[in-house]
């Protein structure tokens, strides 16, 4: 079976809410040249992917199973709780549990989040690295383990363990741990956050969330990062390296040019309401200061 590398971060049945005639129109915020025209009407199938953007190398071999789990799991369940949202239909509590992994899935799949991700290993790594040492070691004076393993897991990170034995004539050893920050770092994070039990997936699942429809003459974009958590006393961005817990903690993921999906840990709002003029435009620019590389406008 041939090796899907055309990922895309955003699924194309998402950004058709934007779209017309499987066209979108694109602001680029980073332009090759000044000349860069501000607004680019692109086919949804080349917007929102990077080629090979999840496709692993193990044991010398591709593998491309996170874009299919995307595709099963997530984007492919969501397609009926997702037109009734954005029809302002009646949601049953599978829907939102649907929905729940589905809003999951996309925040954690954009290269924002690879780049919130390297950002929490730089800080952590070397803790883990030693703590996975201080294991090992102790496994190995237990006698539970014959020798020093040649990989290891630990929480998020995949890490390589060696024993490297000391200059001749010398018994003592040193036992070294080594990992690298990068895509599988974002990948093996990916894997875990959208594990049942875990803090984050959790969270996501214990939120209340309601739709919101925009206030007349209103519309809101969507970007490549469009879901967007923020403080609600600040209204300033949250990441997963600032902690995504709290009561002040807001999601906010739009569906379609007047409609968002809004996610809070306490209920402030009906399941579905229409916001007024202020908290709009509110929403709208939260929309805008999210995007990453690009936004999209519906251009009626």
């Amino acid at each position: 079976m041939a090796t899907s590398r055309d990922n895309h971060y955003i699924p194309q049945l998402y950004l058709n809410s934007w779209g017309s005639e499987k066209k979108l129109y694109v602001h680029r915020l980073l332009v090759p040249h000044v000349q860069y025209p501000l607004w680019e009407l692109r086919p949804i199938k080349y917007t929102a992917f990077i080629k090979n953007l999840y496709v692993r190398i193990e044991d010398n071999n591709e593998f491309d199973d996170f874009e299919l789990n995307f595709n099963s799991r997530f984007e492919t369940p969501a397609k009926e709780p997702l037109r009734k949202a954005i029809c302002g239909e009646r949601m049953s509590p599978e829907d939102w549990s649907i929905l729940s992994d589905y809003i999951l899935a996309q925040y954690l799949r954009t290269p924002s989040f690879y780049f919130q991700i390297q950002e929490w290993g730089i800080k952590n790594v070397g803790g883990i690295l030693q703590s996975e040492v201080e294991r090992a070691v102790e496994l190995m004076e237990k006698r539970k383990l014959p020798k020093a393993p040649q990989k290891a897991e630990a929480s998020l990170l995949p890490i390589r363990m060696e024993l490297i034995k000391g200059e001749r004539g010398s018994n003592q050893s040193e036992l070294q741990a080594t990992t690298v920050v990068g895509k599988n770092l974002w990948l093996h994070g990916i894997r875990s956050l959208l594990t049942p039990g875990m803090g984050v997936y959790e969270l996501f699942h214990q939120m209340k969330w309601k739709i919101v429809t925009a206030a007349e003459e209103i519309t809101w974009p969507t970007c490549d990062d469009p879901v967007a958590i923020v403080n609600v006393d600040t209204g300033r961005k949250c990441t997963i390296n600032d902690g995504l817990s709290g009561k002040n903690r807001m999601i906010i993921f739009p569906i379609s040019p007047t409609r968002a999906i809004l996610g809070t840990q306490k209920r402030v709002f009906t399941q579905h309401f229409t916001a007024d003029m202020e908290f709009s435009l509110r929403i709208k620019q939260v929309i805008i200061n999210n995007a990453f590389m690009f936004l999209s406008f519906r251009i009626f």
